[in-house]
């Protein structure tokens, strides 16, 4: 019986792993490039050829980070954007960058 366990364990382990880096793959480069990000601190987003500007008063938080839209690069850098739960009218976006995050708003 323990023969038969290492290997169905193994391939577990293994199964787990790769569903972990397709993932992040999926999520980092192999994501849709959806759009730019601009000025000395990031302050600017284009996607579609719509201006997102850095927010910092907005109601919301990190836990409002809704569903994974694609990524926006700019030379090495590459950030992941997300919908916001809770924005109705669609105004905001969310970027991700490792740990650190921004709310950007939609330039009227």
């Amino acid at each position: 019986m323990k023969k038969i366990r290492k290997p169905i364990v193994l391939g577990g382990a293994i199964c787990i792993i790769v569903l972990l880096l397709f993932v992040i793959y999926k999520q980092t480069i192999g994501a849709k490039i959806i759009g730019t990000v601009s000025g000395t601190e990031y302050e600017y987003i284009t996607i579609d050829n719509k201006i997102y500007i850095i927010n910092f008063e907005n109601n919301y938080s990190n836990a409002d980070k809704g569903d994974f839209l694609g990524v926006i690069r700019n030379g090495d850098v590459t950030f992941r954007i997300y919908s916001v739960e809770g924005d109705k009218d669609g105004k905001y976006i969310y970027r991700l960058w490792d740990y650190d995050g921004a709310f950007y708003r939609l330039k009227e």
